[in-house]
C-alpha cells in the first residue's frame, strides 16, 4: 500500500520537471573520440544553408537541445520547428565537466542535424605545463622543462 501523499508528490515532481527551463523533448547527445572525431551542424533545409557548426573536441560530449514553442505544455507534443537551440559542451575528466555553452536563434523553419567525422586518429592537445613542471625520464632522471 502506498502512502496517500505519494501519488500527489510524484505528480508535483513530474510537473516541476516538465516546466523547468531547459526541458525539451528534442535533446541530442554527441561524443567525439580519438577514433571518431565528430562535427555537428544545424542546417536550414528550406534555405539550404548552415546555421551553426561545432567541432567537438576529442574526449568531449556535446548536448544539443532544440527548443520549440509550446513544447512545455503538458498535454501536447509540439511538432513546430525549433525557435532556438541550446548547446552545452562537457569535457574531461569524466565528460561531465561543463566547458562551454551558448544559445543559437533559429529561423523558425525545420532544421536538420548533420553529423560528420574528421580524419582519425585525432588526439587531444597536450596539457600545458605550469612553470616549474618537470618530466621524469625512463632511466629515472628528471629533466627540467621550464626555468
Amino acid at each position: 500500500m502506498t502512502h496517500p501523499y505519494y501519488t500527489t508528490v510524484c505528480i508535483m515532481c513530474a510537473v516541476a520537471v516538465s516546466l523547468s527551463s531547459g526541458c525539451s523533448d528534442d535533446t541530442h547527445e554527441f561524443r567525439s573520440s580519438v577514433d571518431l572525431p565528430t562535427t555537428v551542424a544545424l542546417h536550414d533545409a528550406a534555405r539550404d544553408r548552415t546555421l551553426w557548426t561545432k567541432d567537438i573536441p576529442v574526449e568531449h560530449r556535446l548536448v544539443l537541445d532544440l527548443d520549440r514553442q509550446g513544447e512545455n505544455e503538458l498535454a501536447e507534443i509540439s511538432m513546430r520547428p525549433g525557435t532556438q537551440a541550446k548547446w552545452e559542451l562537457f569535457g574531461p575528466p569524466n565528460m561531465k565537466t561543463p566547458v562551454g555553452s551558448d544559445t543559437i536563434a533559429l529561423p523558425g523553419t525545420p532544421v536538420m542535424i548533420k553529423v560528420s567525422y574528421r580524419p582519425s586518429p585525432e588526439f587531444p592537445p597536450e596539457p600545458a605545463l605550469d612553470e616549474g613542471d618537470d618530466e621524469e625520464l625512463d632511466d629515472g632522471s628528471v629533466r627540467l622543462l621550464s626555468p
